[in-house]
């Protein structure tokens, strides 16, 4: 992006400061759907694919009201601790990608939460920002889970009165150890209290880190 156009982006966002999303559009399925990175959101859109539907992406834009009006808002989330963990492991650990500057380094994973915990939290990058802050701006009128995605799946075909289509989960990333193994009662601590909102809307127990 060169100077004028980093110029004019910048602008934009002040003049607008509302908050932007990622999301896709399936316009045969008459979904809206609001994209949470490292919750499923890969096998979601092939799920969709695999129906037929066209997906329209939209990156980092106001969602437009009448959009929210006229069609069905979906989303998955994830468990914060592994949402946290695969998203090191995917983007830091394997990829080495900065995040922002949470990467810079390949730093482990307690570096790397440390960053996290300094970043603002409204602007921090999507790959670990809270879902909660994520899906503020939008009413959804459907919500699924990436531990229950396939049953999660099957319910939103129900909802949308649609036959069902199975699909393989995409971008699995595992962590290589145990989730409590990597995290230990300090770091699950510090972890459930950047997170309290996410667990706290989202319904997962704060108390236990999945195996």
């Amino acid at each position: 992006m060169n100077r004028v156009a980093a110029h004019a982006r910048g602008l934009w966002f002040r003049v607008d400061p509302r908050q932007r999303q990622q999301f896709i559009i399936f316009p045969s399925s008459g979904v809206l759907f609001v994209r949470v990175p490292k919750a499923g959101s890969s096998s979601v859109q092939a799920w969709f694919s695999a129906l037929g539907d066209t997906p329209d992406e939209r990156y980092n834009e106001v969602v437009p009201r009448r959009l929210l009006r006229s069609m069905h808002v979906v989303s998955f989330v994830r468990n914060p601790y592994t949402r946290l963990a695969s998203a090191w492991a995917d983007r830091v650990r394997n990829r080495g990608l900065s995040l922002g500057g949470l990467g810079d380094g390949r730093p482990d994973f307690a570096t790397f939460v440390g960053r996290v915990e300094r970043a603002d939290p409204r602007s921090v990058n999507p790959h670990v920002r809270a879902q909660s802050t994520l899906l503020k701006s939008v009413e959804l009128d459907f919500l699924g889970r990436m531990e229950t995605l396939d049953d999660d799946l099957g319910r939103l075909a129900v909802y949308l009165g649609v036959d069902p289509s199975t699909v393989a989960p995409r971008n699995v990333t595992g962590a290589g150890s145990s989730l409590v193994e990597l995290y230990g009662d300090d770091l699950a601590a510090r972890v459930r209290d950047l997170y309290r909102a996410d667990f706290e809307r989202f319904g997962y127990d704060p108390l236990v880190v999945p195996t």
